[in-house]
């Protein structure tokens, strides 16, 4: 895993740890000021995760984007979408082209 990328993955990772989280319940409720109480919605509310770890990777992108546009703290001169959408262009080079070999051992099988 090159350095770029090691660093890209912690600070994702660090964003979502922080508590980036979606706040989506209270989007329709503009006549009233309740979703105002930030602390009171964060109660036992889980860290965001990624849901679009696939090959698609704009949809994951978009997602990683909005978990960290959520997350006030996050420091976008650490963010490197450019080494994000690089990583996820090799891992669907991985998934996608991979040529694998099977064959029977006596006990079990081995993919190569």
């Amino acid at each position: 895993m090159s350095a770029n990328r090691f660093f890209l993955t912690l600070i994702v990772a660090g964003g979502v740890a922080t508590g980036a989280i979606f706040v989506g319940t209270s989007l329709g409720k503009s006549a009233n000021t309740e979703h105002l109480d930030h602390a009171r919605q964060m109660r036992g509310v889980k860290a965001a995760k990624p849901t679009m770890p696939g090959q698609e990777v704009f949809g994951t992108i978009q997602e990683i984007v909005h978990i960290l546009e959520a997350d006030s703290t996050t420091n976008w001169s650490k963010v490197n979408i450019a080494a994000l959408r690089e990583h996820l262009i090799d891992m669907d080079e991985v998934t996608m082209r991979a040529v694998t070999t099977n064959r029977r051992l006596p006990t079990a099988s081995q993919s190569r």
